[in-house]
């Protein structure tokens, strides 16, 4: 996944990726509470994102568990720091690409 948002958006900075959520945790990002995953709003963005060919949420892994986004510059100061309140909460990647590309 990471290959591919690096590919696609022609990135030469590292991501990374915190599959066993270990970082979600010291940065104190949260679960969701259930309403916040199954609200007729969610239920619609999930039915759009079936139809566009997304598959909500990941087997295996734990549905309430919120994202989020951090992006550390080179010196190590944080520039952004997003943890979503829901799971459609995200920046663009647009967003994301314009502020690294402004800090670099």
């Amino acid at each position: 996944m990471a290959r591919a948002y690096r590919s696609k958006f022609d990135l030469d900075w590292p991501l990374l990726l915190d599959p066993d959520f270990e970082l979600y945790q010291k940065y104190t990002m949260d679960k969701g509470d259930w309403w916040s995953l199954a609200s007729p709003h969610r239920i619609g963005r999930y039915v759009a994102d079936i139809f566009s060919g997304s598959i909500p949420g990941k087997k295996g892994k734990d549905l309430r568990q919120m994202g989020g986004d951090i992006v550390i510059d080179p010196q190590s100061i944080i520039r952004l720091f997003h943890p979503s309140q829901n799971p459609h909460d995200r920046p663009s990647a647009k967003e994301i690409v314009e502020l690294v590309s402004q800090t670099r």
